[in-house]
């Protein structure tokens, strides 16, 4: 399958708006909801440390660094923290796909812990690749720090945005849309924007 999760992909008549929240990613913070703009729960990140024996469980890649404000922004050097393993599931805890950062990369994996893709480094301070192993390409460029990103694929094509946002159902909150074009997949987008 070319999908990472395929009961997410976006009709094609249509777009997907969801909201994140723009706040630090830790186990201690609990699970990240992802809502509609109504604060109505569709997704749902849990944070887990990853443990182990090797030294690269125990530093946590620059990535989480940016919209996050993990390890001191891209580009950056990490800090020694515990890596992570992200869980996206469903809004009633069903698991769907996760991601583990581990030097010197953070892989995207299907629920079964088969590999997908996984993140590289790309030009320039706020840019990012996520390669599968057939060679799609999807490029996440713009400034993570402010919550702009833009992901568009090969070729050049937009597949997802992302801009701060107000939401009523918190207005006290800091949040980010997160607009999805048509036949793209939701969860690989949420998954990969927490992982950058």
């Amino acid at each position: 399958e070319q999908e990472l999760c395929p009961e997410l992909v976006v009709p094609g008549t249509c777009e997907c708006i969801l909201v994140m929240p723009a706040r630090p990613l830790s186990p201690e913070s609990g699970a990240v909801d992802i809502t509609d703009m109504s604060g109505d729960v569709a997704l749902r990140v849990a944070v887990h440390k990853r443990m182990g024996n090797s030294p690269s469980s125990s530093r946590e890649v620059p990535f989480g660094s940016g919209f996050q404000g993990g390890t001191g922004g891209p580009g950056t050097s990490p800090r020694p923290v515990a890596a992570l393993h992200l869980v996206l599931q469903t809004a009633q805890g069903e698991p769907l796909a996760q991601c583990r950062t581990c030097l010197p990369e953070i892989q995207v994996l299907r629920n079964n812990g088969e590999h997908f893709a996984k993140f590289m480094l790309g030009h320039g301070r706020d840019e990012y690749t996520l390669v599968s192993p057939g060679g799609a390409r999807l490029k996440f460029w713009g400034s993570i720090e402010r919550h702009n990103i833009s992901v568009t694929d090969s070729e050049g094509k937009l597949v997802a945005t992302t801009e701060p946002c107000a939401v009523d159902f918190d207005p006290g909150g800091k949040y980010f849309r997160v607009r999805v074009a048509p036949c793209a997949d939701v969860g690989l987008m949420v998954l990969s924007l927490l992982c950058i």
